[in-house]
């Protein structure tokens, strides 16, 4: 998700080694649409895959999601408040997710110096 003068931008992409990922979906909404409702609007077109969010797309019917649809979404485990570490299946998980998320950060990154100019 990007914000850039007062819009957020959504972009659902299928990742391509070595390069930015392929923007599968595209979306501009305000502000104050936040990434979990636009991920149930677009949601249906989404089957067998993986989808590798933020806490934005958690979801408490994810085993259901994945079942129906073979989507499963990952997400980064955080720490909790007192905690001292993460579990180690917590934290590989954590990592794994922002390997796979840095290629979209990447192009978030891309479209803002794009924009500058």
């Amino acid at each position: 998700m990007l914000n850039q003068e007062a819009v957020r931008v959504h972009i659902v992409g299928r990742r391509q080694p070595g390069s930015l990922p392929v923007p599968a979906y595209i979306g501009v909404t305000g502000t104050s649409d936040h990434d979990g409702k636009i991920f149930d609007q677009i949601r249906p077109q989404l089957h067998n895959n993986q989808l590798y969010g933020d806490k934005g797309y958690q979801r408490p019917d994810a085993e259901e999601v994945r079942q129906a649809q073979n989507l499963t979404v990952l997400i980064s485990v955080k720490k909790q408040k007192g905690q001292p570490y993460l579990e180690p299946q917590d934290q590989w998980l954590s990592t794994a997710v922002a390997h796979v998320r840095q290629s979209i950060e990447a192009l978030f990154a891309w479209i803002e110096e794009k924009n500058r100019h």
